[in-house]
């Protein structure tokens, strides 16, 4: 289960920064060569429903995201004009439940395996440098990635 600010609005407008990571941790949507993430057909698909997260016509707008191996980082911010909107959690569980049932059908994912580990993390962005910082970090994901493992992928 995602880690709660008690008392937020989570429902609310506003900005946050999402993290969900693959069952297991498992490096399936690809490699990471110097600050490039090479993505597998896995990866691929991921980062397709990614992308039309702001044309979901849910009044989210995706602000950055990256695909690593085994997880995901968005920034997502919710809309002023779509109280009606559904809460961050939702947001998240949707995506997740899209992308597994799209890898199924498009036979990247065998039938029973768990795609995505229970929860994610997430962070309300809560000022205009928060924001140019946590744009900075997930731009330049790949390059840590690489970093961490002495220039290994």
């Amino acid at each position: 289960m995602p880690s709660r600010l008690e008392g937020w609005d989570y429902g609310a407008p506003g900005a946050y920064f999402i993290t969900a990571c693959t069952y297991r941790r498992r490096p399936v949507f690809g490699v990471v060569e110097g600050d490039r993430v090479l993505l597998s057909a896995l990866g691929a698909l991921i980062a397709a429903c990614v992308s039309r997260l702001g044309d979901s016509g849910r009044h989210v707008v995706l602000q950055a995201a990256v695909v690593m191996p085994d997880h995901v980082h968005l920034l997502i911010e919710r809309d002023e004009t779509d109280l009606g909107a559904p809460a961050v959690d939702d947001l998240v569980r949707a995506f997740k439940a899209r992308t597994t049932h799209g890898a199924r059908r498009a036979g990247v994912l065998a039938p029973g395996v768990p795609l995505w580990q229970r929860g994610f993390f997430d962070r309300i962005v809560r000022s205009a440098q928060e924001r140019t910082a946590l744009v900075a970090y997930i731009e330049t994901n790949p390059l840590r990635w690489t970093l961490r493992r002495g220039g290994v992928s």
